[in-house]
C-alpha cells in the first residue's frame, strides 16, 4: 500500500504562496504531513509537487520520499491525483491519499484506514471498496483508493475534483470509518485557516 501526498497546488486562496512551505509551529505544512506518515508506518510516501517545487525541495528534506511532478498544476487537483496514482508501484494494492495542508492528522487515523482497507482486500482481493475516515459524520483524509479503481477514478479526475466525482457516481463503494480525529478534516486553505491552526498548535504544545 502506497501513500500519496498531494502538494502541487497553486495556492490560489493563499495569494499564490507556496502552501506546503507555510509554517505551523515553525514547521512547514508538508513536513508535518510527511512526519505523521512516517510515524504511521509510511516513511517513503509519493509526494506530488508542482507549484514551487524547487523551493520545496530546497527547504524540506524529502530524500526518503518519492517525488512525482505534476507538469501542469494549473489544471487542478484532479491532475495531481492522476500524477500520484500513476507513480504508485504496480504491485501495490492501492494508495492512501492525503493533502499536504493537513498538519493535525493523527497517525492512528492513517493506521486505522489502512487496516480497514487491508481487511476488505483480505476478504476480496479484487475489492472495489474506497475507505475514508469520518469525524462526526463528515468524510476526511486519508482516503484509500484500491488499485482496481485507479483507471476509472483517473477518468473522472478533472479540474479541482479528485475522487469526488467517481464516488458521487458509486456511493455504494465508499466505506466510512468513524474516528475521533478532527485533524482528518482540518486543512489550511486560507490565511485565516493558517492563523487558527497556529493558535491551535500553541494551545496543544506543552509549556
Amino acid at each position: 500500500m502506497a501513500a500519496v501526498v498531494l502538494a502541487a497546488g497553486l495556492g490560489t486562496r493563499m495569494g499564490g504562496r507556496i502552501k506546503p512551505l507555510l509554517r505551523i509551529g515553525n514547521v512547514p505544512l508538508l513536513q508535518h504531513v510527511v512526519s505523521v506518515l512516517d510515524e504511521a508506518g509510511y516513511p517513503s510516501p509519493i509526494i506530488v509537487l508542482g507549484h514551487g517545487r524547487h523551493e520545496i525541495l530546497s527547504e524540506i528534506d524529502l530524500s526518503a520520499c518519492r517525488i512525482a511532478v505534476n507538469p501542469d498544476p494549473a489544471l487542478g487537483l484532479g491532475s495531481s491525483l492522476r500524477t500520484g496514482l500513476d507513480a504508485v508501484d504496480p504491485d501495490a494494492c492501492g494508495a492512501l491519499v492525503v493533502h499536504a495542508d493537513m498538519p493535525f492528522l493523527s497517525p492512528a487515523t492513517i493506521r486505522a484506514v489502512a487496516e480497514a482497507a487491508r481487511g476488505s482486500l483480505r476478504k476480496t482481493p479484487e475489492a472495489r471498496t474506497v475507505v475514508a475516515p469520518a469525524y462526526r459524520g463528515k468524510r476526511g483524509f486519508p482516503v484509500f483508493l484500491p488499485r482496481t479503481l485507479f483507471d476509472e477514478i483517473k477518468e473522472t479526475c478533472f479540474g479541482d475534483h479528485g475522487a469526488r466525482e467517481y464516488l458521487a457516481r458509486h456511493p455504494d463503494e465508499l466505506a466510512l470509518l468513524a474516528v475521533d480525529d478532527p485533524g482528518c478534516l482540518a486543512d489550511i486553505d486560507t490565511e485565516s485557516d493558517r492563523e487558527n491552526a497556529e493558535r491551535m498548535n500553541r494551545c496543544s504544545t506543552p509549556g
